[in-house]
């Protein structure tokens, strides 16, 4: 009993806190609702699983209430394997391929779930110090353990396509551990719904909790990883509408530059789409290449242009871009009034502190060296 109650009490303290920092962060870091909402339900999750599973396996309880606390852990981790091996594709595949792997998780969960209360498919045995659960229904041992290893097949397929797409190398590194140990957990429990030693159950939790502090630490280290998952930015660029470079910024070098990428007949697209979005306030205009997007925002108030090359535009780009020209024409406001009416020679100096904003708003992006 002591062993379950401190396996409790850790993962409570592991989930509580990052269902607060989530929710404290949402604004920040969790910018995508549903992202958000997802990451706290699973934590919720996780927490009741550790109860009802850990609760289950000592004898405190009749034979009713723990077998039923016994399926509930059976619902709950297949929500979570569902929930994570879902989030995983989500982040590093493209979106026909995620919205299969969640149709069929769908569709598997439904039917184990639906055999779990529809038929007698476990039978306690006491021991003298736990209970253990025997299947008695074949048709659902095969789908249960089908369904984990699937999960865990998909879960390695999913990180050897989708991690090279990575930008950031570290992040890179963290979700192939955090892959590994989804999968070395999953094969424990599965072992455990088999053999069912105490040993193995101690085993399984401590790999459990592991992969559980694991994710905590990357979150509160790096909040920012999933903003930058699968996506970089390139070039950075502020121009004057009379064509003036502004300021300039290399997000791979992380350092300013004094040139700009605009030439030749990309110059002259842009320009002819500046043309057409001058007086569209908070519309992001976006000229797709075969592997980078063009993404432009025009400020019609102070006459100047924002271009970004990035390798995809998604609702976090979009939302920095914003918070960055409402920053930027905060902080230099004056300066560009000055400029507004082409009435005083532009001096670019004025804005060398531009990589301030950069920092605080693109963090995520700037790459390391």
């Amino acid at each position: 009993m002591i062993v379950s109650i401190t396996y409790i009490i850790i993962s409570i303290s592991i989930s509580i806190p990052v269902i607060l920092y989530v929710i404290l962060s949402r604004g920040i870091y969790f910018n995508h609702f549903i992202f958000s909402i997802m990451t706290c339900a699973y934590y919720f999750i996780d927490i009741s699983y550790i109860i009802s599973f850990d609760l289950s396996t000592e004898l405190i309880f009749s034979e009713k209430i723990a077998l039923y606390l016994w399926n509930l852990s059976i619902i709950l981790m297949i929500f979570k394997l569902s929930m994570m091996s879902t989030i995983h594709s989500y982040i590093l595949l493209k979106k026909r391929t995620r919205i299969f792997i969640g149709f069929l998780y769908s569709l598997l969960g439904g039917i184990i779930i639906s055999l779990l209360y529809l038929e007698e498919v476990f039978e306690i045995k006491e021991s003298e110090f736990y209970p253990s659960y025997i299947f008695q229904n074949i048709s659902f041992f095969v789908i249960f353990i089908i369904f984990i290893i699937l999960v865990s097949i998909l879960t390695v397929y999913i990180e050897i396509k989708g991690n090279p797409n990575i930008s950031d190398k570290k992040l890179a590194q963290f979700f192939k551990r955090l892959s590994i140990l989804f999968c070395i957990n999953n094969g424990l429990y599965a072992m455990y719904l088999i053999i069912q030693y105490i040993l193995l159950r101690i085993l399984f939790l401590s790999v459990y909790l592991i992969f559980s502090s694991y994710l905590l630490f990357m979150i509160i280290k790096k909040p920012d990883l999933f903003v930058v998952i699968t996506n970089k930015i390139y070039d950075f660029i502020i121009f004057h509408r009379s064509g003036i470079l502004l300021y300039s910024f290399d997000f791979e070098a992380d350092k300013e530059t004094e040139e700009s990428v605009l030439k030749g007949s990309i110059l002259i697209g842009i320009s002819h789409i500046l043309n057409n979005i001058i007086d569209k306030k908070d519309k992001l205009s976006v000229v797709k290449m075969k592997e980078k997007d063009i993404i432009l925002e025009y400020d019609s108030e102070y006459g100047y242009a924002l271009l970004m090359v990035a390798k995809h535009k998604n609702y976090s780009i979009e939302k920095s871009v914003q918070q960055f020209m409402l920053k930027f024409n905060e902080i230099f406001k004056e300066s560009l009034m000055k400029i507004k009416d082409f009435r005083q020679l532009i001096d670019i100096s004025e804005f060398k502190d531009t990589k301030l904003i950069i920092n605080e708003i693109f963090a995520p992006y700037i790459i390391k060296n």
